[in-house]
């Protein structure tokens, strides 16, 4: 059976999953939730780091938004580690 088509950007599923994993991204989404004014400013942060990403977000603004509107994890949960397959 053939498996699945992959996409021009990279096969990846979500087309936002540089964004998602992005290391501010759970930082920029809280400040949008809190204040949704701040959008334009982050969007301006984005493209000035990385215009390539900030084109990918208006390629898919509706998941870009559905993202956005995610419930942010708690500040205080450390970011999980992946752990170590065997010591070197």
């Amino acid at each position: 059976a053939p498996g699945p088509t992959p996409s021009a950007s990279g096969g990846s599923a979500e087309p936002l999953a540089r964004l998602r994993n992005h290391p501010q991204f759970n930082q920029l989404r809280t400040v949008v939730q809190q204040n949704p004014a701040m959008l334009q400013q982050v969007l301006q942060t984005i493209g000035s780091q990385d215009p390539g990403l900030l084109a990918e977000i208006n390629a898919n603004q509706q998941a870009f938004i559905a993202m956005m509107n995610e419930p942010a994890p708690p500040a205080s949960a450390p970011s999980p580690s992946p752990a170590p397959s065997g010591s070197a």
